[in-house]
């Protein structure tokens, strides 16, 4: 990108100052002979009149010599005020993009979202809650997402680029992220990003929106770590709501942080192990250990590295 901007300024510096060249040689040799200057006053008078100095010493006597200093006046400054827009405008965007990159250097053990617009307002409110650093990565200008998710974004958490590009997810910390969230509608999309993503972080932990059952395998082959079926989990939440309404609703709202109480997950540390669950947990309601779920805790001893699922209220967590 820093090679680009060097190209495009050098191409302008180039073809504005040949256009100078070219314009002073031209303007010269035409006062020389029209207004009957010599050679150095010539070059004076096109110089102050190109600048557009006027000292007033030297002035056109002749209707052409006048016709020629105005076009000389008017030319000349409309090109180099284009040129310097331009490169004004190049070297502003590089300082622009600059401090970006240095506002997302600043993201550590963060997560980068991937998500349609309909998605993120709701995942970035879950992440505003939970207080966990973020980096969105859409391809939408920051002006045209919605009003709720503009107030959550800035230099430091937002990027606009394709996801599925190196350079991208490099400049939203891939290597330093712990997670990336990925969930469009599109999962030919998804696959490009996920295996960009692992390609530059494999260690990164990969949640993959999937929207084609025959496409899970594929995902789970180039390193997905959780898959999340729309298909699927969409039917079960629909069977469920019809079924049980009360209680689905109830494990919707358990399962957000926008609700109180809400479910949390704990990682228990050595200083823990050994000791009962229900006593150093006393809201759990289960227990993932080794890939498995225990749910009867009532002789369960914690062990580290065990991830308790439990009730907990906003008031406790604080």
């Amino acid at each position: 990108m820093l090679h680009q901007a060097v190209r495009r300024i050098g191409f302008y510096f180039v073809v504005s100052f040949t256009f100078m060249l070219v314009m002073i040689s031209a303007f010269s040799i035409f006062y020389h002979y029209v207004e009957r200057l010599s050679w150095l006053d010539a070059f004076y008078f096109t110089v102050i009149t190109t600048r557009t100095i006027g000292f007033g010493d030297i002035s056109p006597q002749t209707a052409a010599g006048k016709m020629g200093t105005i076009v000389n006046a008017i030319v000349p400054a409309t090109v180099f005020l284009g040129t310097t827009l331009v490169l004004l405008q190049t070297v502003m965007a590089n300082l622009e993009n600059y401090w970006k990159r240095l506002r997302m250097k600043s993201n550590r053990n963060h997560e980068i979202i991937v998500a349609d617009v309909e998605l993120l307002e709701s995942i970035v409110t879950e992440y505003g809650l939970k207080k966990k650093p973020f980096v969105v990565v859409t391809d939408r200008a920051l002006d045209d997402l919605p009003e709720p998710l503009k107030r959550s974004l800035n230099d430091g958490n937002y990027l606009r680029g394709n996801a599925a590009d190196d350079d991208v997810l490099r400049q939203a910390r891939i290597q330093d992220a712990h997670s990336i969230i990925i969930a469009t509608a599109d999962d030919n999309f998804n696959m490009y990003v996920l295996v960009t993503a692992k390609s530059l972080a494999p260690g990164v932990q990969a949640v993959v929106r999937v929207n084609r059952r025959e496409t899970e395998s594929k995902f789970r082959a180039v390193g997905a770590d959780v898959l999340l079926p729309t298909a699927t989990v969409l039917g079960r939440m629909l069977s469920e709501a019809a079924v049980s309404p009360v209680a689905h609703n109830f494990l919707v709202a358990l399962h957000t942080h926008t609700q109180d109480p809400f479910f949390e997950e704990t990682k228990a540390g050595a200083q823990l192990a050994g000791r009962p669950v229900r006593d150093a947990f006393p809201n759990a309601v289960a227990v993932h250990r080794k890939g498995i779920y225990i749910y009867d805790l009532k002789d369960q001893l914690v062990a580290e590295g065990d991830v308790v699922l439990g009730i907990a209220l906003h008031y406790e967590s604080k």
